[in-house]
């Protein structure tokens, strides 16, 4: 495929994921608002708990999805029909058994849920069920989502999913104003979650009808199964660590402080995640033409390698806008969006921020992890750090009493002391030039530095300048942040080469018909 394709493929895919995105943060706040005005911050709380109890559960999915995805790169790209249909057909019977597993799993947890809650709540376990069985149904259709992504057609996957969230938010919301009833709020994202998938299986199906094949002949190969089994096997830790680095700080704060500080975690939550989401989709949306890149030009170290920096850069300027802009407006959003009952101080939204500023650093290398099929490679890290990051929150939680800056502040600790490795992995064992990882840590590290110098910076002055009351003044304040973080940022890297890739990169996307 040429660079041309392979661009042309990396802003679309970008550009319908980053739209439907924000969208999508939009329906969130929409829904996460009426849902705190007629159910409470009880209820949020529940909600942010039950969700991270069962990402937790996923662990069960060792991350096959990613190793199927870079055993599909080679033959979608050679064309070959029969190892394609094997390839899925090992897929599907693979999440049959893992959503039957996280069905029986997820029913065995729940004589210990109240534990989590700490007051008696009406219908607790109903609820979670109805929590379980929204994530046990994706794994009986969800699987062939990935074959999209492979094929570098993911956007078709991001209208189906946009599509069915307008749906289910009308509908929750509905709910809410009407019967206040946190069940039937419940039932409709089941509903949604299930139509979702069945029309992309079949949408799938119609587009690749050589994979509905059931020739018992045609099996994976001994190779393309050592391969998948490999990268699942790395998978395994990071995906572990992946799920207890990001979902249980819900889980930590509802067990050691309480459900309505959860609650309270939740809102910033999806504000930080919404846009994480954005980073790290724009990232995945790229990382099938990485993939493509990675098997045609596996000679061309040097290109790859730029192309890692190119991309690094692109993503460093959404981390930083972003970060700047989070910083200043965070609270004063929360303030008037929820009430100052519902805000943290000032230094657990800083902890907040830099952590987001880190994970967002990390999607562009996350990507190619995958791209080059590192899996393995990454996986001892991953469990490392989820260790670390469990070990050093509690300690600062139970020993040094810093309650939710703790638990932030212990997923930055760990994030610190183990995000070297996947650079190195990449540029190790991916692009085999060890001699550039001093340089590629060191760029990262005057990124991330730069980032908490220049928020703290606007951050001091534009507080100063604004008191904010309403959201006009929280427009115009969002206005001089965005501005302000912009022009310093064309200050700062104006004159960089990969600054003119970012520029001419931007016009292919706004002038794109």
């Amino acid at each position: 495929m040429s660079k041309e394709g392979r661009l042309t493929k990396s802003i679309r895919n970008s550009y319908f994921v980053t739209i439907s995105q924000f969208i999508n943060i939009v329906l969130g706040f929409v829904l996460q608002t009426i849902f705190i005005k007629t159910l409470g911050g009880t209820y949020l709380g529940i909600k942010g708990l039950f969700t991270n109890i069962l990402s937790v559960l996923s662990f069960s999915e060792l991350g096959i999805g990613s190793a199927i995805t870079f055993a599909l790169y080679a033959p979608l790209a050679n064309r070959e029909e029969n190892k394609i249909s094997a390839i899925m057909h090992f897929f599907k019977r693979a999440y049959e058994f893992i959503g039957c597993f996280i069905g029986v799993i997820g029913i065995c947890l729940i004589p210990f849920i109240h534990y989590f809650t700490h007051v008696y709540i009406r219908n607790l376990y109903l609820y979670y069920l109805l929590f379980l069985a929204n994530t046990v149904i994706s794994y009986f259709f969800t699987y062939k989502r990935t074959l999209l992504n492979a094929d570098q057609k993911n956007y078709l996957n991001t209208i189906n999913q946009l599509i069915f969230k307008l749906i289910q938010v009308i509908g929750q919301i509905i709910i809410l104003l009407v019967y206040k009833s946190f069940i039937l709020f419940l039932i409709i994202q089941l509903l949604c979650t299930f139509f979702s998938n069945l029309i992309i299986s079949v949408k799938v199906d119609k587009q690749y009808p050589y994979i509905t094949r059931s020739d018992k002949k045609n099996k994976v190969d001994k190779d393309t199964k050592k391969v998948i089994f490999s990268n699942t096997i790395g998978s395994v830790g990071e995906k572990i660590g992946t799920i207890i680095v990001q979902s249980t700080d819900n889980m930590l704060i509802s067990y050691f402080i309480s459900l309505f500080v959860g609650g309270i975690y939740s809102n910033y939550l999806l504000v930080t995640s919404s846009l994480t989401a954005i980073v790290g989709q724009a990232s995945s949306a790229v990382s099938a033409s990485i993939g493509n890149l990675a098997v045609e030009r596996k000679e061309d170290v040097d290109h790859q390698y730029d192309t890692l920096k190119k991309f690094f850069f692109v993503d460093h300027f959404i981390v930083f806008i972003v970060s700047v802009c989070l910083l200043t407006m965070l609270n004063p959003f929360i303030r008037l969006w929820v009430g100052a009952r519902f805000e943290f101080p000032f230094f657990t939204v800083f902890l907040l921020v830099v952590n987001f500023a880190i994970t967002g650093l990390r999607s562009p290398l996350t990507s190619f992890v995958g791209a080059y099929g590192l899996y393995a490679r990454d996986g001892v890290k991953s469990v490392i750090e989820a260790v670390l990051n469990l070990s050093i929150s509690i300690f600062y939680v139970k020993m040094l009493n810093m309650g939710v800056n703790g638990i932030i502040l212990g997923t930055i600790t760990s994030n610190i002391l183990c995000n070297w490795y996947e650079p190195y992995v990449v540029i190790r064992y991916g692009m085999r030039i060890s001699s550039r990882f001093k340089e590629f840590i060191l760029i990262f590290i005057g990124y991330l530095l730069l980032d908490i110098v220049v928020m703290l910076g606007v951050y001091r002055i534009l507080s100063n300048l604004f008191i904010v009351h309403n959201f006009i003044q929280l427009v115009c304040l969002g206005f001089l942040t965005l501005l302000s973080s912009f022009v310093l940022f064309v200050l700062i890297f104006g004159r960089n080469k990969y600054f003119k890739f970012l520029v001419n990169l931007v016009k292919k996307v706004v002038l794109r018909k």
